[in-house]
C-alpha cells in the first residue's frame, strides 16, 4: 500500500504542475492569482500526501491530509465541471479520492502521540 500511496502522490504532483504550467498559458493576459494558487495549493498537498506515506504512525498529519484532499477533491470537482472539455480536474479529483481513502487507512491504522 505505501508503493500505491506514493505513486499516487507523485501522479497528484505531476498533474498539479501541468495544471499550474496549463492554467498559466490560458490565463497569461489576465493572471488569476486564485486559480493559479489552487494548482499550488495542490503542489502543497501532494507534498504532505508524499509525507504522511513515509509517516504511517503520524495520526494528526494524516488527519490533516483527509481533510486537505476531501476539500481539494471538491475543489478540482466543481472546475471539472466549469471546464468540460479539459479533463486534468476531473482526474486530480479522482487522484484526491484515492488519497483520501489512503490519508483514512493511516489514520485508522495510526497510534496517537
Amino acid at each position: 500500500m505505501r508503493t500505491l500511496d506514493r505513486i499516487a502522490g507523485w501522479v497528484f504532483i505531476g498533474c498539479s504542475l501541468a495544471l499550474f504550467v496549463l492554467l498559466h498559458r490560458f490565463y497569461s493576459g489576465n493572471t488569476e492569482p486564485l486559480v493559479l494558487c489552487t494548482a499550488l495549493c495542490g503542489l502543497l498537498l501532494g507534498a504532505m500526501n508524499l509525507m504522511r506515506a513515509e509517516r504511517p504512525h503520524d495520526r494528526t498529519l494524516a488527519k490533516v491530509c483527509v481533510a486537505g484532499n476531501a476539500f481539494f477533491g471538491i475543489l478540482m470537482g466543481a472546475l471539472s465541471r466549469a471546464v468540460e472539455s479539459f479533463p486534468l480536474p476531473l482526474t486530480m479529483a479522482a487522484l484526491c479520492i484515492v488519497l483520501l481513502l489512503l490519508s483514512m487507512r493511516t489514520r485508522r491504522r495510526s497510534r496517537p502521540m
